[in-house]
C-alpha cells in the first residue's frame, strides 16, 4: 500500500512529470488486472525499455513448485489433496480446487504472500535506485 499511495502522491502533484524524485530506492510500479487486461504486454513493453520487470506470479510457481520450500510445506498442510506425488502443488488444483472455492483460494495466497512480496522486496532492492 505505501508504494501505491507514493505513486498516488507523485500523480497528483500539479507537475508530477516534472518532479524530482529521490533516487535513494526504487520506484515501483505494479501492473494489476484481470485476465487479458494486458498486464504481459505492459511488462514486456517496459522490458524492452530496459525497465526490471518482475512476476509475481513466476514467484509464486517457483516456490509451490520446490517441495523443500516452508510455503509448500504449509500447503501440503492445508490442503494435501492438492498436492503432487512428488510434494509439489499440483498444477490442477488451480482448476479443480483454487478456482472452484474462494475460501480455499484466499487461504492458498495468504501461504503465499509473505513469502513472494519477501522475494519481490529482495530482487527490488537489489536494484539500487531503478525503478521496477
Amino acid at each position: 500500500m505505501a508504494v501505491l499511495t507514493k505513486i498516488q502522491l507523485l500523480v497528483n502533484q500539479p507537475n508530477y512529470m516534472t518532479t524530482s524524485i529521490s533516487q535513494d530506492s526504487p520506484h515501483v510500479l505494479a501492473l494489476s488486472g484481470g485476465i487479458g487486461s494486458g498486464k504481459s504486454t505492459f511488462a514486456r513493453a517496459f522490458a524492452q525499455l530496459g525497465v526490471p520487470c518482475i512476476d509475481a506470479d513466476a514467484i509464486a510457481r517457483a516456490i509451490h513448485q520446490d517441495r523443500a520450500h516452508p510455503a509448500t510445506r504449509a500447503i501440503a498442510l492445508a490442503f494435501p489433496q492438492a498436492m503432487a506425488p512428488d510434494g509439489r502443488l499440483a498444477r490442477g488444483s488451480f482448476r479443480t480446487l483454487f478456482a472452484l472455492d474462494g475460501k480455499a483460494n484466499e487461504e492458498l495466497k495468504s501461504l503465499l504472500r509473505p513469502w513472494v512480496l519477501a522475494e519481490a522486496r529482495r530482487w527490488t532492492q537489489g536494484l539500487g535506485g531503478a525503478s521496477v
